[in-house]
């Protein structure tokens, strides 16, 4: 995409072949290229930019349910390597044929779903080990901020404040703050402005309204 967006699965993104720009938040920049592979958790903000214009890609997603079923079935936070954006890998030649298998599946097979959360569940995990990444169980305090992202995204358009969204998240603001750029990286009022202004861009995209 031209612009930032988001979305609530989780993301992997390959470059196999050439290069290619990730932006993060409007502002974090990262070069994607061999050994290299982009880990993009929900409602977080990017996008890509093509590099020379003739990288291939490999793109999975998965959702946030299906994620936890594999945490579950692992007993491992196999999702804790999406806190790092960017990570390098020793043998990306494994993980490029895994991504390769996982993204090539039949979706109109019986066994889809069964074949697509084995694989899913392998990728992770060899993720995570060639990352060197802890396997500790998380203790449920962030699944708060996902839903305050996902509140922003369905109601920017209302009158929201730090305040109002701590009241209904039965939160302290202070610690809401903190947590959601901790998490997020970026500040709650900017993601909020950003959100509005992806908003407007796809208005504008769509050229059914005036810009007045």
């Amino acid at each position: 995409m031209s612009y930032s967006h988001y979305h609530e699965h989780y993301e992997i993104l390959y470059v196999s072949n050439g290069e290619r720009k990730l932006i993060i938040n409007n502002h974090d920049k990262y070069t994607l290229a061999h050994g290299t592979i982009a880990l993009i958790k929900p409602f977080i903000l990017h996008k890509t930019e093509s590099i020379g214009g003739s990288e291939r890609r490999i793109l999975v997603n998965f959702s946030k349910e299906t994620g936890a079923e594999i945490e579950k079935f692992a007993n491992a936070d196999l999702l804790k390597c999406f806190d790092t954006p960017i990570t390098e890998l020793k043998d990306i030649h494994r993980i490029k044929e895994m991504l390769s298998e996982l993204a090539s599946l039949d979706r109109s097979s019986p066994f889809f779903e069964s074949k697509f959360k084995t694989k899913l569940t392998e990728v992770l995990t060899e993720i995570s080990e060639t990352a060197a990444l802890p396997f500790a169980r998380r203790n449920g305090t962030g699944d708060i901020i996902p839903l305050v992202a996902k509140e922003i995204q369905e109601k920017y358009s209302d009158d929201i404040s730090l305040s109002c969204l701590a009241e209904k998240f039965h939160i302290n603001p202070c610690y809401l703050s903190r947590k959601f750029k901790k998490e997020m990286g970026i500040t709650l009022v900017k993601y909020i402005n950003t959100v509005r202004i992806i908003a407007a861009q796809k208005l504008f995209d769509n050229g059914c309204q005036s810009v007045t």
